[in-house]
């Protein structure tokens, strides 16, 4: 009578997440404005003949300065000109706007890190304005557009004189998610979230099985007959292994490396497996077979034979291919140099003496 089984060796991989978290910080700049339509007659330089005031000659700046008429004046974001409106009035007039001290003719625009800025001039008021936010590639976006920049969606925002790069998603694996949702990409799950005061992040939350279930970092769990950590790094997640998973007596259970287990019995034959590996790599590999029948209980190791009863051979042989067998045969007795085998599928078990 003969019962033979297998049990395969299984090994798997690690899994890294290749989306790292990453955040990105709203920006906010200002516009600004100089109004000129009112004549500012406190503004005069006068003449003075014999201590009297005559005539306007110039205008007076705020430091206290004295510009003559046709001469300009530079402050942070203007170049003002001191026109003579009659005799007794002047006027500051902005003829340019200033962007980081380079001058900018009106109507023109220039475009900066983060934002684009115009020169505009309107009923007696000129500003550098902000008109449009600037996204990845230089890709431009007007107010109240959206845009990209690195992998996050904002979009153009104004409000009274200032302009914000608001933060409405992310871009996960190359699929939009908006503020505060979540998505599966591959073996991971993502969130895009708040961060500080209008920025936005992408934060790697777990792992996800094969059935699609979603597991929190730093938490273990059973896919596939293993057992997983999904573990935290600094900046994401990574897969590696923890364990197996079996059944013993009928029972699914998970054993933790070097811990073992009792396969169920196929007839009379069964094994002891030991679950065997590191982070890297796992196997459930077979150390002992059983035999428990009629002559008692009997356990030998992978490679091992012994006589069971006085017809029988009980052998725990593994093949070319990785798998282990145990067989209860009987037996063929055969004479090579003076020593007695018996020939179980090729390989030759010594047989004890009678």
């Amino acid at each position: 009578m003969q019962w033979s089984t297998a049990l395969l060796i299984a090994i798997a991989c690690l899994h890294l997440s290749t989306i790292l978290c990453d955040k990105c910080t709203s920006e906010v700049s200002s516009s600004y404005y100089y109004d000129y339509t009112k004549v500012q007659e406190e503004r005069v330089y006068w003449k003075y003949i014999k201590k009297e005031r005559t005539v306007a000659i110039g205008c007076v700046l705020d430091s206290g300065e004295n510009l003559a008429f046709g001469e300009t004046y530079r402050t942070p974001f203007f170049v003002l000109l001191c026109e003579k409106i009659n005799d007794t009035a002047v006027l500051l007039r902005p003829i340019k706007c200033l962007m980081n001290g380079e001058e900018m003719e009106k109507g023109s625009s220039v475009i900066t890190k983060s934002f684009v800025y115009s020169c505009l001039e309107k009923e007696g008021r000129i500003g550098l304005v902000i008109t449009g936010c600037v996204g990845d590639n230089k890709v431009l976006a007007k107010i109240g557009e959206s845009f990209t920049r690195r992998t996050f969606l904002f979009t153009c925002l104004s409000e009274g004189y200032r302009v914000i790069h608001k933060a409405i998603g992310c871009i996960i694996g190359g699929q939009r998610v908006d503020i505060h949702q979540v998505i599966n990409i591959g073996k991971f799950w993502y969130k895009c979230s708040r961060y500080g005061n209008g920025g936005v992040k992408v934060i790697i939350m777990g792992c996800v099985t094969s059935s699609g279930k979603r597991i929190d970092a730093g938490e273990k769990y059973r896919d596939g007959g293993f057992l997983f950590h999904c573990k935290q790094r600094d900046l994401g997640v990574r897969i590696v292994f923890a364990g197996c998973v079996a059944k013993e007596f009928g029972v699914l259970k998970e054993f933790n490396f070097g811990e073992s287990w009792y396969t169920r019995p196929v007839g009379s034959l069964s094994y002891r497996v030991v679950c065997a590996g590191s982070e890297e790599t796992v196997t459930a590999e077979v150390i002992e077979c059983i035999a428990n029948m009629d002559q008692g209980r009997k356990v030998i190791k992978v490679g091992e034979c012994v006589k069971y009863g006085s017809d029988r051979m009980f052998s725990c042989i593994k093949q070319t291919e990785g798998n282990v067998v145990a067989r209860l045969t009987l037996i063929e007795e055969h004479s090579f140099s003076f020593k007695t085998f018996t020939t179980i599928e090729g390989d030759r078990c010594p047989l004890p003496p009678k």
